[in-house]
């Protein structure tokens, strides 16, 4: 099993000021202000940054992070990529700078994506103000046009193996009855139950883009007082739930631009061994529904 973790990753957002709030009154993390040719970050434990922030027009993904333990297992992977045929390219020493990382290497996948492996990220003393416990990035969700593909991809080129898969159907939004079919692998590496989820939707649906992004904190307090500011800020895309495969406990929030992030805890680890790759029929045991705000729980939406 690959040692690595998402260690951050690349947002294009059309306000990236609109974050700094967003950190500290509902994900109570760090905010850094951008400075030069250094983006906005928002910043969890240890004061790494976890979320580089772009400015552009369109919300979207631009690159995702791979942190390897050291310089070996680094160019072990580039070495593997390149034997697939990827073209895997040095990070200049600016961009290599601005990660706060001792070396860096990138590629794109044949789905649309860029990804950064790395080694040797930067720590210091915290500076910035965080109330939570150790919350660091737990997985990215991403779409893609073939998921079989997307599954031999990542297998082979990141070395993630599939912990499990969900098969169900949805409505308008995953959160919401309906008869869009849908398969989802979850892909698993070092501890994690996953890292890495990836989808593909029926003809006629979108073949790209970040479904949400999940932080993951210690205790269920942090996650019902997150949960309270974003009831108090009309911030809520689900209720709290339980998920089936991995067993967080979490809600989903729709934060600046438009981007969904799952806030949670308590997830099961990864089983490294050998195992069966088991298909659940739904993605959650209870909770996860779509928040439909009232005029008793916000008079703003009162008549």
């Amino acid at each position: 099993m690959t040692p690595l973790r998402l260690g951050y990753l690349g947002l294009a957002v059309p306000d990236p000021d609109a974050w700094a709030p967003f950190a500290h009154e509902v994900l109570e993390c760090g905010y850094r202000e951008p400075t030069g040719p250094m983006p906005a970050q928002i910043v969890l434990d240890d004061d790494r940054p976890a979320i580089f922030l772009e400015r552009s027009p369109e919300t979207d993904v631009r690159f995702l992070g791979w942190e390897f333990p050291d310089h070996a297992t680094a160019t072990d992977r580039v070495r593997r990529l390149t034997e697939l045929g990827i073209e895997v390219v040095p990070g200049p020493d600016t961009v290599r700078q601005s990660r706060r990382v001792d070396g860096l290497w990138s590629f794109d996948d044949p789905f649309g994506y860029r990804h950064e492996i790395y080694f040797g990220p930067h720590r210091r003393l915290r500076t910035l103000p965080s109330q939570l416990g150790h919350p660091e990035l737990g997985h990215a969700f991403l779409l893609v046009g073939d998921p079989a593909e997307a599954e031999e991809f990542f297998g082979e080129g990141l070395g993630l193996p599939i912990s499990d898969r969900i098969s169900f159907t949805m409505g308008a939004t995953p959160f919401e009855p309906g008869d869009v079919p849908v398969d989802v692998s979850f892909l698993l590496a070092h501890h994690r139950h996953h890292v890495l989820a990836v989808a593909g939707l029926p003809d006629g649906g979108p073949t790209r883009g970040l479904a949400h992004i999940m932080i993951e904190v210690d205790s269920l307090d942090e996650v019902g007082k997150a949960y309270d500011a974003c009831l108090d800020r009309d911030l809520l895309v689900t209720t709290i739930g339980r998920h089936t495969n991995d067993e967080v406990v979490s809600f989903y929030l729709s934060a600046p631009g438009g981007v969904v992030i799952e806030f949670g805890c308590g997830g099961r680890p990864a089983d490294p061994g050998p195992h069966s790759i088991p298909r659940y029929d739904a993605p959650s045991l209870w909770g996860h529904r779509p928040y439909k705000p009232t005029p008793e729980t916000h008079p703003a939406h009162a008549e």
